[in-house]
């Protein structure tokens, strides 16, 4: 009988032991996945990491979700309770400040937050993308300066620098550094 219960502890010990390093070893691979789905991006994210953007449906109307830095398309309509359209795969990356609306025959379209929007929620403007008002929307630049950005945009194209910002006329040091805070290639 003595045998019998000190196999049965054995047993029990190693079965306990199995437990305690399947949950080690689980617990290390959602560490492991959780860092590189939060990995950090080559584009700005707002206030600790979080990543902010807009969405737009019928029945929803409009609204801002803070998603997780890396998140996708389908987790933007998972948070806010759309279901995803068909044939979309929602495998996209999202971007900061990105603005989703959902059309009336489904499908879906892809634009930018009004540029006060992005600096009151700290995300970075996409200089290369935005609108006129976008960049009057950043502390310091006025609407001469923003046609002249725009202007120099349409003439030579994207800005691959902050330096080629640099180069146009009317931007001084002052205007290049509302620009780095508030603006991202």
């Amino acid at each position: 009988m003595i045998m019998r219960n000190s196999r049965e502890s054995r047993e029990l010990s190693r079965l306990l032991w199995s437990l305690l390093l399947a949950g080690v070893v689980a617990s290390g691979a959602l560490f492991i996945a959780s860092r590189s789905m939060t990995s950090p991006s080559r584009l700005s994210t707002g206030p600790e990491g979080a990543l902010y953007v807009q969405m737009q449906a019928p029945g929803l109307g409009v609204a801002v979700y803070r998603m997780p830095s890396g998140s996708r398309m389908r987790d933007l309509f998972h948070a806010a309770r759309v279901q995803l359209p068909r044939g979309a795969e929602g495998m996209e990356l999202l971007e900061p400040g990105q603005a989703v609306a959902v059309e009336a025959n489904g499908g879906v379209s892809l634009s930018w937050m009004p540029g006060d929007q992005m600096v009151a929620l700290g995300v970075s403007i996409p200089l290369n993308e935005c609108g006129l008002q976008d960049l009057v929307a950043i502390p310091g630049i006025g609407e001469a300066t923003a046609v002249k950005i725009m202007k120099g945009r349409v003439e030579r194209g994207r800005y691959d620098s902050f330096s080629e910002l640099a180069n146009l006329s009317g931007v001084g040091e002052k205007t290049l550094t509302a620009l780095r805070q508030y603006g991202r290639l």
